[in-house]
């Protein structure tokens, strides 16, 4: 898998991939893996570029479908926020797209050569509100998937996140609004001016669409992977194929950049998988920090588990533990702990007009309570 999802397999590396398929090989595993790690788009053209006569048809059309399948969300993804990001323009509302057919068309070229999940986007934290009555406005519903949001509960809501997920009526794309990095604002350090002071502009389909920089693309990367223990390998290949192909940055230079921030463990880590997983360079000073750091040293035995295994149980309880130690700020760590430990109320669906469950069960309790004074 990782050999088929190379930015430029070599010579030596379809010889290695046609040594390895010529044995006795679990294709329904490797199309588990592929789907699981979000890599089918990159296999799929090494597939057929190199390996077509060495894979099973039935492998290759399975394959192949879901291709075109990420081809045809891509395609609607990026219709959806075109729309959006006219209407935030209209209305002076300054955005970024963060990842997603941006990122894949500063990388490959093509805005759908990489996986396509949701669109995420982010505005500044002082104008969220405006954004997203705007959106509402024009038929955007709220498609939260973790909390049904209604007047009652939507403060407190955006007290735990950092974003709200809305369904495009047009094309029932999701999009994502942030309004912050990251839940925990001390973990991100950087704010969506500085942000939107150094990001850049990418053209897709004659279209031009605002983005991060460089720089904040590859500290986003990092810490948004690390925050999810990196259980999808698709995400440290885009940070290894960005050192690759923008010139500007390197790997010694990001990590002296990151450790002065306080996160030398986020950065450190990806850069030792990047070398595990890629055969990037580490950086002799991470190389240092890997060596003295307990935690990082450990990083390699834990994401064997999660890789293979994601959503298996050892793998959920080192996601855990590495979101308690991976970042030094003690607060970081309290906060941590505090929303791992703590049982919140969640609906998967949302209907605007209906309270949540848990508030009509309380409002019910206490309009008994009240009868019952009243009697």
């Amino acid at each position: 898998m990782l050999l088929c999802s190379k930015l430029k397999p070599s010579a030596e590396d379809i010889k290695a991939i046609t040594a390895l398929v010529s044995k006795s090989f679990d294709w329904d595993r490797f199309i588990i893996l592929i789907k699981e790690h979000r890599l089918f788009p990159p296999v799929y053209e090494t597939l057929k570029n190199h390996l077509k006569d060495n894979v099973p048809t039935e492998v290759y059309k399975r394959v192949e479908a879901l291709r075109k399948k990420n081809l045809h969300k891509c395609i609607t993804n990026i219709a959806a926020a075109v729309k959006v990001s006219r209407l935030l323009n209209e209305n002076g509302i300054d955005h970024l797209f963060l990842k997603g057919f941006c990122l894949s068309q500063i990388l490959y070229g093509h805005p759908c050569s990489r996986y396509a999940g949701d669109i995420d986007l982010i505005v500044d934290e002082n104008i969220f509100e405006y954004a997203t009555h705007l959106l509402e406005n024009k038929g955007f519903t709220q498609a939260q998937s973790e909390t049904e949001l209604t007047s009652e509960n939507k403060a407190l809501f955006l007290e735990s996140t950092h974003h709200i997920a809305y369904c495009c009526p047009t094309t029932g794309a999701r999009i994502e609004v942030h309004f912050r990095f990251d839940k925990f604002s001390s973990y991100y350090p950087m704010n969506f001016a500085e942000a939107w002071k150094q990001g850049q502009y990418v053209n897709i389909n004659g279209v031009d669409l605002p983005t991060l920089g460089d720089h904040h693309t590859l500290i986003y990367l990092t810490l948004h992977g690390s925050k999810h223990f990196w259980k999808r390998l698709f995400w440290l290949k885009d940070i290894s194929d960005y050192f690759k192909i923008c010139k500007s940055r390197d790997e010694q230079i990001f990590f002296e950049d990151m450790d002065m921030m306080n996160l030398s463990r986020p950065s450190g880590e990806m850069l030792n998988f990047l070398s595990i997983f890629f055969g990037n360079n580490l950086p002799g000073k991470a190389r240092q920090t890997i060596k003295a750091d307990w935690v990082l040293r450990i990083g390699p035995l834990m994401i064997g588990v999660v890789i293979n295994n994601p959503n298996g149980p050892w793998a959920i309880v080192f996601h855990h533990l590495h979101r308690i130690f991976i970042h030094r700020g003690i607060q970081f760590k309290l906060q941590s702990i505090k929303l791992i430990i703590s049982v919140k109320y969640h609906k998967k669906t949302f209907n605007p007009g209906k309270k949540s469950q848990i508030l009509t069960a309380l409002l019910k309790a206490k309009h008994v309570q009240n009868k019952q004074i009243n009697l």
